[in-house]
């Protein structure tokens, strides 16, 4: 970095002092967490090959005729006493009858923590969906081929590159040491050679829906779907928001030419359409229902008067974020003492919050876990970057506050656009404690305008679910065309 930042001053013609902290042996020591990080990645797919294939084996598999491939994630909380929370889909609304569900295959990606990868894969086995692990059907030449791949990569190591005049090639040279060995490429690569597998099976793929967010994951499995399925269509399901500087969510034209983008992107809004064709307006774009978010359509079920004022912090997924935010809120929480307000940290799903925040833990905030549907008629305020939560939270009405990231580029989920006084923009305690009580102090007329304002980003942001809808995404109405000489029940 600092070797670009000197060659662009001196295109400029400015001479700056720049100061380095990072030591001599801090790029040796990240690169050998890296190695010991995929040589770790590396012991979970061979225990999760050894689940899948040895310890719970798939019984009697079978496929439907003209199935429907369906990709998501399964994660520690994903099976509850033997039921599967569906968090990605909820179960397409619960518009499907029984016999449309019969063609639906789940090809899952296990984000699972290793003590309960175990559990997991026992609770898939015995689910009455048909699930298809990609362990299942790898083959050992397959794993070879993922866990060589830095061997490959070495004939990319970038050559010299400049942009605008500005010698951009050691912070491309750094970024390419950084991902030689990365988890993301193994699996990536993975998910290639499985979906070639699958596609040797005696299966018949009318339709795929990808849960889309254009990682390496997604790539791959988009060029896989064209090169292994070129007769099936495929869906790139988008179901959530995401901040502008998310990038990977927004298609260029170049992953689009090269064929690693679905033929087809669903998103969950109207507003949302124009926005995903930022840097490819070839994209073919259309809306479907937010299955994730079906709830802000929902009526709020009344309830008691809180005593105190109830805030709640969203943490993302990434750590050192989440424990930023932590941090911020728990030193609010000191400076409102005594005054009537309840903070309570909602984790992601997929973060192992006792291991990771559990030092900047504190009594006064309480951890909630579940489903966060269960919380929003008890919630006044909402904190927190990133997550799409926050979005959700200003169609239910309820004002947000956004804490900015003091290490570089906040995440801001709220729209542009949005310029009222639901949302507000915070960095230190300080601003936020003055922030939470300005708001619980809000009359009811504020709280009414706060509402109208809720139903216009419910309209723009949050298509409803409609069993027409699901109907459309699943191309179920096409079924038709296939039964001439009987009547389709879809249609009755």
């Amino acid at each position: 970095m600092k070797k670009c930042l000197v060659s662009m001053c001196k295109k400029k013609g400015r001479e700056i002092p720049i100061k380095v902290r990072e030591g001599f042996f801090s790029f040796f020591a990240i690169l050998l967490n890296a190695v010991l990080d995929f040589g770790k990645d590396i012991v979970r797919q061979l225990y999760r090959t050894w689940l899948s294939k040895y310890r719970f084996p798939p019984v009697g598999r079978y496929y439907p005729e003209q199935c429907t491939l369906v990709e998501l994630f399964v994660l520690d909380n994903s099976f509850d006493k033997g039921d599967f929370n569906d968090r990605y889909y909820c179960d397409f609304g619960g518009f499907l009858t029984d016999e449309e569900k019969k063609p639906l295959v789940y090809l899952p990606t296990l984000s699972v923590r290793l003590k309960n990868l175990a559990r997991i894969i026992k609770e898939i086995r015995s689910d009455k969906r048909i699930f298809i692990i990609q362990e299942e059907l790898l083959k050992w030449n397959d794993y070879l081929y993922a866990w060589l791949y830095p061997f490959r990569y070495l004939c990319f190591y970038p050559k010299k590159v400049s942009w605008n005049g500005v010698d951009m090639t050691p912070l491309l040279r750094r970024a390419w040491w950084r991902h030689l060995f990365s988890s993301r490429s193994v699996e990536a690569l993975l998910k290639y050679r499985f979906l070639k597998r699958l596609s040797e099976e005696k299966i018949t793929v009318r339709l795929i829906v990808d849960w889309y967010e254009n990682q390496d994951m997604d790539k791959a499995a988009n060029l896989a779907y064209r090169h292994y399925f070129p007769n099936s269509m495929v869906i790139g399901y988008q179901g959530f928001d995401t901040q502008k500087y998310w990038l990977c969510a927004y298609p260029s034209e170049k992953e689009y030419t090269s064929g690693i983008v679905p033929p087809i992107v669903a998103v969950c809004g109207e507003s949302l359409v124009e926005e995903r064709k930022r840097f490819c307006r070839q994209l073919k774009i259309e809306v479907a229902p937010a299955f994730r978010n079906q709830g802000v359509w929902q009526e709020s079920r009344s309830q008691e008067i809180p005593t105190k004022g109830c805030v709640m912090a969203v943490l993302p997924l990434e750590t050192e974020n989440a424990k930023e935010i932590i941090e911020i809120v728990k030193d609010t929480a000191v400076l409102l003492a005594g005054k009537n307000v309840r903070f309570f940290i909602k984790p992601h799903p997929a973060a192992r919050m006792k291991s990771i925040y559990g030092e900047f833990l504190s009594p006064a905030l309480e951890i909630i876990e579940g489903d966060i549907k269960q919380y929003w008629d008890h919630i006044d305020v909402v904190v927190g970057n990133t997550s799409s939560v926050l979005l959700e939270a200003v169609a239910r009405g309820k004002p947000v506050i956004v804490i900015g990231n003091r290490r570089g580029i906040t995440n801001n989920p709220i729209p542009e656009q949005l310029d009222e006084d639901i949302w507000r923009l915070v960095f230190t305690s300080g601003e936020l404690a003055e922030t939470v009580e300005y708001y619980l102090s809000l009359s009811f007329e504020v709280k009414k305008r706060f509402a109208t304002i809720g139903e216009k980003i419910r309209a723009q942001y949050f298509a409803p679910v409609t069993r027409a809808d699901v109907i459309k995404l699943l191309r179920l109405d096409q079924l038709c065309h296939l039964m001439p000489e009987k009547q389709c029940g879809t249609c009755q």
